[in-house]
């Protein structure tokens, strides 16, 4: 008989996270809502020391970030220092006590972590750039296998292709294989170099440059052209994992369909993702004669006056107008009653006259409707436009920033210059305060930016090429500054972060359509959009992948916890229940809600449960807010043997290979899920 003790002694998990656990025990202490969660091994420290100890040296250094401290490849409680530092202490995994935490270097080193964890009775926690807010990838007892790295863009696989994706028209131009441990701006950077410009090749990435692909896609995956490519879950077309009895399996559209399914967006928990296959979109066909071109544009600003005229605008382009036009706009906004600000920012895949047309037919681009105190700076290919060039029908006035470029990554690059430029490059990065030396380049680059508090950063002039080309080279790079989270305690620990920090985690929430009251209540309280999914995320069914919400088109930010009560206040009443609200894995809210399978993962969680019990029948990869293996009742179960489970599919002849030689921990199964890091932004943009 398992009771809730057994719970905590197999995890060691504190108690306040297994309140969503807690309250589903029944009598005989075996089933979680339904869920039956079989026998582990008892936990043999000893074991794990010296299953380690045999195959690694486990005090070898090895890189994290460029030019900063190394991690130690291996290291327990009792290695003060190297162990505090191989937690993450830059990061909100900081207060975590994982029983090892273990750096992988190659998916071989997986293999045997997972071999000597599980055979030592340890659950494992998958971790790949350490952006979980709640910790969760680094959990308390567990063994860490650490990922990061696992990312070597001269090792990437890139193929090209000429297939259709999500909407009419659409090409899919091709796709690369790379490592679990890589990021959104390693894979920006890789994209951008290796594609022609004329190409108009999309890589979906997330707003945060150091977080990690892995998690941004098994948790969902929202970014500024995620309308235009799909969700990150949409975009994930192969997944190589290793299983919690340490075999690796590839799980693709025909091999391990049901896995594939599950890495789309249901979060993670079955196994260590080593390596993923990722779509490149093409983006739209400029009209005839003329070149491809991306625009960026910062804070279009609306008169509060014109606040409800623009909401109802603003829905009717997200819902009603046609997908082609609408996803070629993506990015958030602003609609903040307390700062009296009406706003929106982000990408338009288009020329600047392409982008007037565009808006100026859906009614969100109207003169009078602008806030006239703003002059328009309008930028052509780093080259400043004077209004007397504008072209027709631009207002001179109403934007904060406004630019085109002959690429999508540069224009991505220079977004994430110019929106990171002081205050957020230091959370998201480990920048030294000092970016031209970050990025190797002159300090007459460089302008020295007041912060307060006797503190100061030098930030470069994102409107220079060269800054633009060294911020390609520097995302490139995964030991960079630039891919790895921030703060850097050593340089910002008398900054005052401490508390936003405390306060930075407590999630956000889709809006699916709402009436303009609802709306309007919304901004009173508060509303930062981070990211439009409007689209092509929303001509996919529920069920297309785990990632479930296909009808919510608007994501708010990390909310304060306040903020996050009331507005699941305000929907609820819209709703008329307070159980149809829907949540995004990635923005993830504290332990608590006794429905948060039903508010991750909506009518698909069961369909998760099963695939878990095939592939994770343990739960040796589970941490609180993952979806539990189901297993069938106690009394069916007790009238037959469980049964070995085998693939639905061929195994090639490395899986066999892989099987051949792993230890005898259980069932033998077929599939897994990740290295994981369901990043969660520390700040809203």
């Amino acid at each position: 008989m398992h009771r809730l003790a057994t719970l905590l002694a197999i995890g060691s998990l504190p108690g306040f996270l297994l309140l969503p656990l807690a309250e589903a025990v029944v009598d005989d202490g075996t089933c979680l809502h339904g869920t039956c969660l079989p026998a582990m091994p008892v936990r043999d420290f000893a074991l794990l020391e010296s299953c380690l100890s045999a195959a690694f040296d486990r005090t070898k250094l090895l890189p994290r970030v460029q030019g900063g401290r190394q991690v130690q490849k291996i290291t327990y409680p009792q290695d003060g220092e190297a162990y505090f530092h191989a937690r993450g202490e830059e990061s909100e995994s900081s207060y975590r006590l994982p029983a090892a935490v273990f750096i992988a270097e190659n998916e071989e080193d997986v293999k045997s972590a997972v071999k000597c964890a599980t055979s030592a009775g340890y659950k494992i926690s998958p971790r790949g750039r350490r952006h979980q807010s709640q910790g969760l990838s680094s959990m308390d007892g567990y063994v860490v296998i650490d990922c990061h790295l696992l990312c070597d863009p001269d090792s990437f696989v890139l193929e090209r292709s000429n297939e259709d994706w999500l909407l009419p028209g659409q090409k899919l131009v091709g796709t690369i294989k790379s490592g679990s441990g890589c990021t959104n701006a390693v894979m920006l950077a890789y994209t951008h170099k290796n594609f022609d410009p004329t190409e108009g090749a999309l890589y979906a990435i997330g707003t945060c440059p150091s977080v990690g692909i892995t998690g941004y896609t098994t948790g969902g995956g929202a970014g500024d052209v995620t309308p235009y490519t799909g969700w990150g879950a949409d975009d994930l077309l192969e997944v190589d994992i290793v299983l919690y009895n340490g075999t690796k399996v590839t799980a693709n559209k025909i091999e391990h369909p049901d896995l594939l399914w599950a890495a789309q967006g249901g979060g993670g928990g079955f196994g260590v993702i080593t390596s993923l296959t990722t779509a490149v979109v093409q983006s739209p066909e400029p009209p005839e004669g003329a070149n491809r071109k991306f625009t960026y544009f910062y804070n279009l600003n609306y008169l509060m006056s014109s606040r409800e005229a623009i909401l109802q605008a603003l829905q009717d382009y997200l819902y009603e107008a046609d997908p082609l036009e609408s996803s070629r706009f993506g990015g958030g906004g602003n609609f903040l009653d307390s700062q009296n600000l009406t706003a929106l920012q982000g990408v338009f895949l288009g020329s600047i006259e392409e982008f007037v047309a565009n808006f100026q037919k859906h009614g969100l681009l109207n003169a009078s409707q602008m806030n006239t105190d703003l002059a328009t700076p309008l930028m052509r290919n780093y080259e400043e436009i004077l209004p007397s060039d504008f072209p027709p029908g631009l207002p001179a006035h109403g934007f904060s920033k406004l630019a085109e470029f002959n690429s999508y990554g540069e224009a991505i690059l220079w977004a994430l210059c110019t929106g990171v430029s002081n205050h957020e490059i230091i959370v998201k990065t480990q920048t030294t305060g000092d970016v031209c030396a970050d990025l190797n380049i002159t300090g007459d680059k460089c302008t020295d930016f007041d912060l307060g508090e006797g503190f100061s950063i030098l930030v470069p002039n994102c409107d220079d090429p060269d800054v633009i080309k060294a911020m390609a080279d520097a995302a490139l790079n995964p030991f960079s500054f630039f891919n790895n989270v921030g703060p850097n305690w050593e340089v910002w620990g008398g900054y005052g972060l401490e508390e936003e920090f405390k306060t930075s985690s407590s999630g956000g929430i889709l809006i699916p359509k709402v009436d303009l009251k609802t709306l309007n209540e919304l901004a009173k309280i508060g509303l930062k959009v981070n990211h439009f999914q409007h689209g092509a995320p929303m001509t996919r069914s529920s069920d297309a992948t785990a990632f479930p919400w296909r009808d919510a088109a608007i994501m708010t930010g990390v909310l304060k916890p306040q903020a996050r009560d009331q507005f699941a206040s305000v929907l609820a009443e819209f709703y008329g229940d307070e159980t149809k609200l829907q949540g995004y894995y990635n923005y993830m809210n504290p332990a608590g809600n006794p429905n948060w399978r039903y508010y991750y993962f909506g009518d698909n969680h069961p369909r998760l449960a099963s695939i878990k019990s095939v592939y994770d029948p343990l739960n040796y990869f589970g941490n609180p807010l993952q979806i539990e293996p189901a297993v069938e009742p106690t009394s069916t179960k007790q009238e037959k043997e469980e049964p070995v489970v085998e693939p639905t599919t061929t195994s090639t002849k490395q899986e066999k290979e892989d099987k051949s030689s792993s230890v005898d921990i259980g069932p033998s199964i077929a599939l897994a899920s990740v290295c994981m890091l369901m990043p969660v932004l520390y700040i809203a943009q």
